[in-house]
């Protein structure tokens, strides 16, 4: 099956994430630029900023924090998650 837009996205984010961890610093640019993007997939900046967080980047947490605030219940539950997960607080 072919992968949709958001699929092709997350797998992308999923292997800059795996990269910016590593300690990768082109990697964690990319990851930074994507959160940063006004029209991204919510979704998508969730995970990059979790990435972003796991390589001790604090735009990470930064951006995880406003997600946690998100109306979508999608977003702000994964936020939520990953922010409890990495020991941080929502708010």
């Amino acid at each position: 099956a072919a992968l949709g837009r958001g699929d092709r996205a997350l797998d992308a984010a999923t292997a800059l994430a795996q990269l910016g961890v590593a300690g990768d610093d082109a990697a964690r640019a990319a990851l930074a630029n994507l959160v940063g993007k006004i029209f991204g997939d919510p979704l998508v900046k969730v995970r990059a900023a979790e990435a972003l967080a796991r390589a001790g980047d604090a735009r990470g947490v930064d951006h995880l924090r406003k997600a946690a605030r998100a109306r979508r219940d999608d977003v702000r539950g994964l936020a939520e998650s990953v922010l409890s997960d990495l020991g941080h607080a929502a708010l």
